[in-house]
């Protein structure tokens, strides 16, 4: 009578511990992406630009053909200075980055209470900037066909990428925060382009793009993309001109620019990738990616690398963690590297599976900020297949197999015509049983080899059914208790309906005790006999304790 509960899970962030959706995912490393980029209308206003952690060099090319390699450095954030930002302090060349524009309203009384808002209490200038980007993150939906301005934006509370800059330079400038308007392109190409994850946050698309360039004080400049990331941008932003500066060119003219057209043709020719997940912030709602901060306190994490059985990292692979009897499961990168961050003190169980390979699990204990770096090889699985009939010989479709390890069963569903088939298991003994509602449990035992499947086959044997009815003695219900089935000292219970009632399946024949056990009533005892193939209906009339 053993009734357990199959648990299938997807995966909520690519790379990560899914943390209920609200986070800024904290990056490391570098990232570095060579383009060849050919456009027979040129190319003549792709500039050459770096920043506090961003690089874009034309390394070789001609009018209608350059190779451009973009380089970011996700290195931890400098400490910055204090907010409120002292104007004085500022250089004079950075204060016309602060004066309001057409679309930009800086001085605007509304946006100066919001932006007062938005930063009041702030520690330092960091946290002054990441709170207005996180708003502005979660206050808009993206909308390409609405006004753009930042009164509009923030009236219709949607806006494209040009609306979520216009209104982040808005409070940014309101704040004291230089910033700047920056025009580029997200390759290849807008109806034609790719769809990719950067550590789980999707870029879709391409085309023209817009973000902005924000003055961190003690630190310089930085991108920042307010639909996407924080103090930097992936290197898939190409770079063709920021307001303000003699680069690039913020209005591409005909035969300068990279064509949104058929005829463009993009290739990345290199790219090394070596950033890496660290830690998590617990905002915005929507999902951002930053970077960490210079001798800020992370949380632990764990880097694992799952392997074939020579040691390669199999791509696609994944981990889960579970957190009691729920499961959550990060997918590897191309190289079957995983990343869990923001992980507590404690022990942890974890799960790493792919497919073709026999699941393995592990137990490992993480000390506050840590990080646990670990290597698994999984080894190839077997298979096991078959069928659940009744003993007529007609197919159980709602069966469930489940494989056991001791006295934990991970179950799987049977087909509509009773038939299964299970991959990927651990090769050796194994035991697996067949349950279905109004059926006895069966058992087998088989053993798992390389090769072909295994076939088993179960005949389940009908069952007794008990059903009945909890109440006081004033015949109202008892929502909260357990019916207990008791076979000599050990017992198997289940827990009542908010109604009061109760409905058990699958009773192998024989005799029991029942007991209902309930908080302020005295535990009642009822004997039954139970016959294959018949239903009984049991009702219980509980007493109350004595005070």
């Amino acid at each position: 009578m053993k009734k357990w509960m199959a648990l299938f899970f997807i995966l909520v962030f690519a790379g990560s511990v899914a943390r209920s959706g609200a986070e800024t995912i904290l990056l490391s490393g570098s990232h570095t992406v060579t383009y060849d980029i050919i456009n027979p209308r040129g190319l003549k206003n792709l500039p050459e630009y770096s920043n506090q952690n961003y690089s874009q060099k034309i390394i070789s090319g001609d009018r209608v053909s350059k190779k451009v390699r973009v380089e970011i450095n996700l290195s931890p954030l400098p400490p910055s200075g204090p907010f409120p930002i002292d104007p004085v302090s500022l250089p004079p060349e950075l204060r016309p980055f602060l004066a309001a524009e057409e679309d930009i309203p800086s001085g605007n009384s509304r946006m100066i209470e919001i932006a007062k808002k938005i930063t009041q209490g702030s520690a330092g200038a960091t946290e002054a900037y990441n709170r207005i980007i996180d708003w502005v993150m979660d206050t808009l939906e993206y909308e390409i066909n609405t006004p753009q301005d930042a009164i509009s934006v923030l009236k219709s509370r949607k806006g494209s990428c040009v609306g979520f800059s216009n209104l982040s330079l808005t409070l940014l400038r309101a704040s004291g925060f230089p910033a700047r308007y920056v025009s580029g392109y997200l390759p290849p190409g807008y109806d034609w382009g790719i769809s990719r994850d950067y550590w789980g946050v999707k870029t879709s698309g391409g085309g023209f793009h817009a973000w902005i360039e924000v003055y961190l004080p003690r630190v310089g400049w930085v991108f920042t993309d307010a639909q996407h990331s924080k103090t930097f941008v992936d290197p898939f932003h190409l770079l063709l001109g920021i307001r303000g500066l003699n680069i690039g060119d913020n209005v591409p003219r005909e035969g300068e620019y990279i064509a949104v057209d058929n005829g463009t043709s993009f290739t990345v020719a290199e790219e090394e990738n070596r950033s890496e997940l660290v830690d998590s912030l617990p905002a915005p709602v929507k999902k951002l990616l930053g970077r960490a901060e210079t001798g800020a306190k992370t949380r632990a994490r764990v880097v694992a690398t799952i392997a074939n059985p020579s040691g390669k990292g199999i791509p696609g692979s994944e981990l889960v963690l579970w957190q009691g009897p729920k499961g959550t499961v990060n997918k590897a990168n191309d190289d079957g590297i995983v990343y869990l961050i923001g992980l507590d003190q404690g022990d942890y169980d974890l799960t790493f599976q792919a497919a073709g390979f026999a699941a393995r699990k592990e137990k490992i204990s993480l000390p506050p900020g840590t990080t646990r770096k670990i290597k698994i090889q999984l080894e190839e699985g077997g298979e096991v297949s078959g069928k659940v009939e009744d003993l007529n010989g007609q197919p159980l479709g709602k069966a469930k197999i489940f494989v056991w390890e001791g006295a934990v069963g991970t179950g799987y569903p049977a087909e509509s015509n009773g038939r299964f088939r299970l991959r990927n298991l651990p090769l050796g003994e194994a035991k697996l049983s067949a349950q279905a509602d109004g059926f006895i449990d069966e058992d087998q035992k088989v053993v798992i080899k390389r090769g072909g499947p295994v076939q088993v086959n179960f005949r389940l044997e009908p069952g007794g059914i008990l059903k009945g009815s909890v109440q006081d003695q004033q015949g109202k219900p008892v929502k909260r208790g357990k019916i207990f089935i008791w076979t000599g000292d050990r017992g198997v219970g289940y827990t009542l309906k908010e109604d009061g009632t109760y409905l058990i399946n699958g009773i192998k024949p024989g005799k029991y005790r029942l007991s209902i056990r309930s908080s302020g009533f005295i535990e009642e005892f009822k004997d039954i006999q139970i016959e294959k193939g018949k239903t009984y209906q049991t009702d219980f009339s509980l007493k109350p304790k004595e005070l």
